[in-house]
Parts: structure tokens; sequence; C-alpha cells
């Protein structure tokens, strides 16, 4: 159900966006106060309420067990976008994980909310168009047997 989610049109992106940046936010504060990543991992695991995200945690956390770097577990798991593995990547490298997940965090969310105000913008003009048909339906519904019964009143005045 979850990858189901992810498949989407138009929301797919959107919720696997927002979960993206749960998952990078939970663990960018986790790091900066000091957790050991293996915990962290673990602690993080139902964060992002999606089954597909829980799984790659998973992966991630017993590769990082095994002594695999978080950015290349990351890779391996297939389930983690391209940015944020990089910008993980970049934090091992420099000392600052816990700063370089916040960033990809804050750029995944101006992501969601500019994605949000787009599809709010829309749900006017679309529930307009809705509602227009609805009372067009109706229209056609109310009018329809006063149309024939003025028919069959001519055909009844012109038959006789």
């Amino acid at each position: 159900v979850d990858r189901a989610k992810f498949g989407l049109p138009i929301f797919g992106p959107l919720i696997r966006m927002y979960a993206i940046t749960k998952f990078a936010r939970t663990l960018g504060m986790l790091t900066s106060s000091g957790t050991q990543i293996l915990y962290a991992l673990k602690v993080l695991q139902p964060v992002p309420g999606n089954k597909v995200l829980e799984q790659g945690i998973e992966q991630v956390r017993s590769r990082v067990e095994q002594g695999s770097s978080i950015s290349r577990a990351m890779t391996e798991t297939g389930v983690f976008p391209e940015m944020l593995v990089q910008m993980t990547a970049t934090g091992e490298e420099t000392g600052q994980l816990d700063n370089m997940l916040k960033r990809t965090a804050d750029f995944y969310e101006q992501r969601v909310s500019a994605a949000v105000q787009g599809l709010s913008s829309l749900v006017e003009p679309i529930a307009i168009v809705i509602l227009g048909a609805i009372v067009g339906i109706m229209l056609i519904a109310l009018y329809l047997p006063i149309f024939s019964l003025g028919q069959a009143m001519r055909q009844g005045l012109l038959g006789h």
C-alpha cells in the first residue's frame, strides 16, 4: 500500500518528499544531540510513517552495523533520493552530518510547501467546474420532463 502511495500521480512525489523530510529532520536532530547512529536509526524507523521507508531504514541500520557508511547503505537500498544520499555523504566526510541532514530537510520541506500551495491554488477552479457540472445536470433533469410534456401536448393538439 505504501509503495503504491509513492506511485500515485501528483500526490506520490509529495508523500515521498514529506516522508523523506521527516526522516532527514529527525535523524539530523538525533545526531546533533549526540545519539549514536545505530540507535538513532533504530528509534527513527517508525517516524516517516511509511513501510517502504521503514524497511529502507532497517536495511541502512543493518548495513551500517556491518561497517558500511550511511550514504553507501542508503544508496544500496534504492529507497532514498540521490540528493539525500549525496548530502549525507558530504556530511559524513566533513563531520557535519547533522547540519547537512537539517539542510536537506529544509530543502525538501520547501519543495513540499511549494507543491501544496500549487495544488491548493488548483482546488478552487476544479471545485467551480464540478459544481457547475452538478448544477447543469440538475437543470437538465428538472427541465427535460417539462420539455417532454410540452412536446407531447403539441403532438396531441396537432394529432387531433
